[in-house]
Order: C-alpha cells, then structure tokens, then sequence
C-alpha cells in the first residue's frame, strides 16, 4: 500500500500509530457477514477474509 503521495511539490508520508483487524459485525450497525465480501476492491489492503476490515490511526 502507498505510504507516500506527491501533491505539487509536496509528499504526505502515512505515519502508521496504531492498527487493528476488526470484525465487520459489531463495529458497524449490520448483522450481514457477507458485507465485505461485496466489494472485492477491499482486500487484501482494507478488509481481510472472514468478515473483518482493518481500522488504522494515523499521525501527520
């Protein structure tokens, strides 16, 4: 995954505090397992198999 980008003469480095696998359900109002799995774009960068994505914290 990309952890630089250029704007103009500007690179925005991605500082990575703190990340974590959560599951799908309890995290967000649904109770439907196959979510994630509708949107095949997610992984493997944002959700993982069985039904959790990943939250990440950044600082700049």
């Amino acid at each position: 995954m990309t952890s630089a980008w250029r704007i103009g003469t500007t690179t925005v480095h991605k500082i990575l505090e703190t990340e974590a696998d959560v599951p799908v359900i309890g995290a967000l109002d649904t109770d439907d397992e196959g979510l994630l799995d509708r949107h095949p774009w997610l992984f493997p960068h944002f959700a993982k198999p069985g039904g959790t994505f990943v939250l990440s914290f950044t600082g700049c």
